[in-house]
Protein backbone atom coordinates (compact mmCIF):
# COMPACT_ATOMS: atom_id res chain seq x y z
CA UNK A 1 0.00 0.00 0.00
CA UNK A 2 2.85 2.57 0.79
CA UNK A 3 4.49 1.99 -2.51
CA UNK A 4 1.02 2.19 -4.01
CA UNK A 5 0.04 5.34 -2.58
CA UNK A 6 3.91 6.86 -3.47
CA UNK A 7 3.26 5.95 -7.28
CA UNK A 8 -0.53 7.44 -7.55
CA UNK A 9 0.08 10.11 -5.56
CA UNK A 10 3.51 11.14 -5.05
CA UNK A 11 2.83 11.24 -0.99
CA UNK A 12 1.82 8.69 2.01
CA UNK A 13 -1.57 10.19 2.49
CA UNK A 14 -3.60 7.11 0.87
CA UNK A 15 -1.30 4.72 2.91
CA UNK A 16 -1.65 6.45 6.09
CA UNK A 17 -6.45 6.91 5.60
CA UNK A 18 -5.39 2.64 4.47
CA UNK A 19 -4.22 2.22 8.17
CA UNK A 20 -6.19 4.60 10.03
CA UNK A 21 -9.26 2.94 8.33
CA UNK A 22 -8.26 -0.36 9.62
CA UNK A 23 -8.24 -1.95 5.86
CA UNK A 24 -6.02 -4.67 6.52
CA UNK A 25 -7.77 -7.18 8.80
CA UNK A 26 -4.94 -9.32 9.27
CA UNK A 27 -3.10 -6.27 11.10
CA UNK A 28 -5.94 -5.39 13.36
CA UNK A 29 -4.85 -4.89 17.00
CA UNK A 30 -7.59 -6.02 17.82
CA UNK A 31 -9.92 -8.16 15.17
CA UNK A 32 -13.62 -8.01 15.18
CA UNK A 33 -14.72 -11.57 16.79
CA UNK A 34 -17.59 -11.74 14.67
CA UNK A 35 -16.69 -9.80 11.26
CA UNK A 36 -14.12 -12.51 10.25
CA UNK A 37 -12.91 -14.36 6.46
CA UNK A 38 -13.80 -17.58 6.14
CA UNK A 39 -10.83 -19.41 4.96
CA UNK A 40 -10.48 -20.01 1.03
CA UNK A 41 -10.74 -23.48 1.13
CA UNK A 42 -13.98 -23.83 3.19
CA UNK A 43 -15.46 -21.18 0.63
CA UNK A 44 -14.27 -23.55 -2.21
CA UNK A 45 -16.14 -26.31 -0.59
CA UNK A 46 -19.55 -23.91 -0.41
CA UNK A 47 -19.44 -23.85 -4.16
CA UNK A 48 -18.64 -27.33 -4.91
CA UNK A 49 -22.12 -27.99 -2.25
CA UNK A 50 -23.78 -25.84 -4.63
CA UNK A 51 -22.77 -28.31 -7.84
CA UNK A 52 -20.63 -25.92 -9.40
CA UNK A 53 -18.05 -27.13 -11.63
CA UNK A 54 -14.59 -26.17 -12.62
CA UNK A 55 -13.91 -23.94 -9.24
CA UNK A 56 -10.44 -22.21 -9.90
CA UNK A 57 -8.27 -19.80 -8.07
CA UNK A 58 -7.18 -17.18 -9.96
CA UNK A 59 -5.54 -14.83 -7.55
CA UNK A 60 -4.38 -15.20 -4.05
CA UNK A 61 -2.21 -12.58 -2.45
CA UNK A 62 -2.36 -11.38 1.11
CA UNK A 63 -5.66 -13.07 2.25
CA UNK A 64 -7.39 -11.87 -0.73
CA UNK A 65 -8.64 -13.88 -3.13
CA UNK A 66 -10.46 -14.16 -6.71
CA UNK A 67 -12.55 -17.44 -7.78
CA UNK A 68 -15.05 -18.81 -9.45
CA UNK A 69 -17.29 -21.88 -10.75
CA UNK A 70 -19.44 -23.00 -13.50
CA UNK A 71 -23.05 -24.14 -13.26
CA UNK A 72 -23.06 -27.51 -14.99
Amino acid sequence: MRRAALALDGDLSAFHRFRADDWNFYTLKTPDPIDRPDPLFDQLKWFEAAGLEKIEVHWLVAGHAIFSGRKP
